[in-house]
């Protein structure tokens, strides 16, 4: 397709009927088999509302640009959004959030999959009140069982209860007034600006954020033998515990050491079970510990003793250990 034609397609677009009140956007690159799937399950949802899909594209060099005109035809309220460089992921998501006209925008994965129901459940929600709601928050994987479904007006709490959650920007539906006072320039290039700056937003202000867990957000790991292809291992101690611990730290002081440690540490996804998996993937390193030895006792949910025989311990043997447990546990599953 020549520039000329996919001008006049996003025109075209343009001149159609969207639905002011929800626009879904996602942020992807290079992953164009499964944008292909995330189109094929969203649109049967999305087209009674004529809710808009945006895909912001970080200058892909695969098909996705094919695969989005693919579904342009059967589904003409996409729009496309291209760039000629890779500004990396939070430009990327910066972006997606400020093109934004509808009220409310879910930000939303290319490997992920939104609950059925999920939409109509937002519309019912605005039209039954009169509060304006901030954000919605949805559960991904059934992973959050223990919180019930309830709004959220208390800013040490949601830090405390949903800081790790809120890593995941598949499950944030964000409204136009947090994204035109959001402080983006604060967390670019900290691989958790969509959680940043949730935190920024209500630290010194009124807020209401309503949390669902009963409907949860699906994860896609792999299409048409595909895997979903995750941070490299060499990057995982940068990102997950220097970046997300100084991200947290570097929240506004109306926040407590105290809750911003909790939260460190609720979010750190190290305990034994975890740290012997990164072990046997080469992740969890004596050099890995001893390069972030300032911060991994912030992270670590078990003892140091633990800590370091895993370590300490060769890693062909801890991976051994952990084939033959998750063998043991995929026979227990199919009794």
């Amino acid at each position: 397709m020549n520039l000329t034609t996919q001008n006049q397609m996003q025109l075209d677009n343009s001149k159609l009927s969207v639905n002011p009140l929800l626009a879904i956007a996602i942020p992807t690159f290079n992953r164009a088999e499964f944008l292909d799937q995330c189109f094929a399950y969203h649109i049967p949802l999305v087209r009674d509302h004529r809710v808009q899909i945006q895909v912001f594209d970080n200058a892909s060099t695969d098909q996705t640009r094919e695969v989005v005109y693919k579904w342009q035809k059967e589904y003409p309220l996409i729009l496309f959004v291209g760039s000629e460089v890779n500004h990396g992921t939070d430009a990327n998501i910066e972006r997606a959030l400020k093109a934004q006209t509808s009220q409310y925008v879910w930000l939303l994965g290319d490997t992920y999959h939104i609950p059925e129901g999920a939409i109509e459940y937002i519309f019912a929600k605005l039209a039954s009140t009169q509060k304006h709601y901030d954000m919605f928050i949805f559960n991904v994987g059934n992973d959050i069982k223990d919180i019930a479904t309830r709004d959220y007006w208390d800013k040490d709490e949601l830090l405390r209860e949903m800081f790790s959650h809120t890593t995941c920007l598949s499950v944030l539906v964000y409204s136009a007034k947090m994204i035109q006072n959001a402080r983006f320039e604060r967390f670019t290039d900290s691989n958790f600006l969509q959680t940043g700056i949730i935190f920024e937003y209500i630290a010194n202000r009124e807020f209401l954020i309503h949390w669902n867990r009963d409907m949860s957000v699906k994860r896609i790991l792999s299409v048409n033998g595909q895997q979903k292809d995750f941070w490299r291992s060499d990057r995982f101690f940068d990102i997950w515990i220097c970046r997300r611990s100084n991200l947290v730290m570097s929240l506004p002081v109306a926040y407590s050491t105290i809750d911003k440690l909790y939260a460190i540490r609720n979010s750190s996804h190290f305990g034994i079970k975890e740290m012997i998996h990164y072990r046997s993937m080469n992740i969890y390193t004596p050099e890995a510990c001893r390069r972030y030895a300032h911060l991994l006792p912030l992270n670590i949910n078990c003892s140091r003793f633990a800590a370091s025989a895993i370590v300490r311990t060769p890693r062909f043997l801890v991976a051994a250990f952990y084939k033959s447990y998750l063998l043991f546990k995929k026979k227990c599953l199919m009794r």
